[in-house]
């Protein structure tokens, strides 16, 4: 990718509307699907640290007051960095969305990579862990929920404020340029499994195919690093990792992982079979 084309998407994820107009009158140069995914990595790799480090410190903060009585055993701390499949195909690699109606231009960042999600005992619980996490934070977006099918969160995007960035740039060593913007939902437990499995169901909600997602899952074709997202979990003073079948079955709940590979062998069995003479 030549030096003016990669200026061009790096100028565009931080423009505001008025310089997006001025971009759009100069024909905005929009990266193909193969150099969008480059450059989705290069994103991810100059703030995939400075992430890492905020959560592992979100993780101990959590950790301390579990030890000190102030959150329940309950609580739990979940984040997730967004596959580049989902954000290509939600055409959120472009960081702004340059569109025309009756020449009104609309942006919208990309502040959804980075995600957290922080699920307590109780509202009260909930109320609690938005407070202390606040005092670390500066809000960038609110957009809080409470649907008619039962799904209720607090969804925030967040950046570090400058306490917070110093305390974590000095002890993890890390450039303070490079902190990400991060998205965070707080909800209650019982929110959390009416998402997974009751009438606030993440698949409903996305209109997904539960037996086509099995096929998928099936014949391997779901690929690490493309369409599977990194996902970690609290585990006492450290984040742990997920395999990529203990990620999907949290996307998918449903999703059976004792069939892995048996679509594709019984295929294979099939036409291995000699025809009937």
């Amino acid at each position: 990718m030549s030096k003016e084309k990669k200026e061009h998407f790096i100028n565009g994820i931080k423009v505001n509307e008025e310089t997006a107009q001025a971009i759009l009158n100069k024909s905005t140069y929009f990266p193909s699907d193969a150099e969008n995914f480059e450059l989705y990595n290069d994103f991810l790799n100059q703030q995939k640290a400075a992430f890492k480090a905020t959560m592992n410190y979100f993780n101990r903060l959590l950790n301390t007051l579990r030890k000190q009585g102030k959150i329940s055993g309950f609580m739990e701390f979940r984040t997730r960095i967004k596959s580049p499949e989902s954000a290509l195909r939600n055409d959120e690699i472009n960081n702004i969305k340059l569109r025309t109606n009756d020449n009104e231009i609309k942006s919208k960042p990309v502040d959804d990579v980075f995600g957290m999600e922080f699920i307590g005992g109780t509202d009260k619980e909930v109320e609690f862990i938005v407070s202390i996490i606040s005092k670390k934070t500066i809000l960038a977006r609110k957009n809080d929920k409470e649907k008619e099918n039962g799904y209720k969160a607090k969804h925030r995007v967040f950046s570090l404020n400058k306490e917070t960035m110093d305390e974590i740039s000095k002890e993890f060593n890390i450039d303070p340029n490079n902190f990400p913007l991060f998205e965070a939902h707080f909800l209650t437990i019982a929110v959390a499994l009416e998402a997974n499995t009751g009438t606030a169901k993440h698949i409903d909600y996305k209109g997904l195919n539960p037996k086509e997602i099995q096929k998928k899952y099936n014949n391997n074709e779901f690929r690490v690093g493309y369409d599977v997202p990194q996902m970690w979990i609290g585990n006492g003073d450290k984040m742990v990792l997920l395999s990529s079948d203990e990620t999907l079955q949290k996307m998918y709940p449903f999703l059976d992982l004792t069939q892995k590979g048996k679509e594709k062998h019984n295929k294979d069995s099939d036409e291995s079979e000699p025809e009937n003479s």
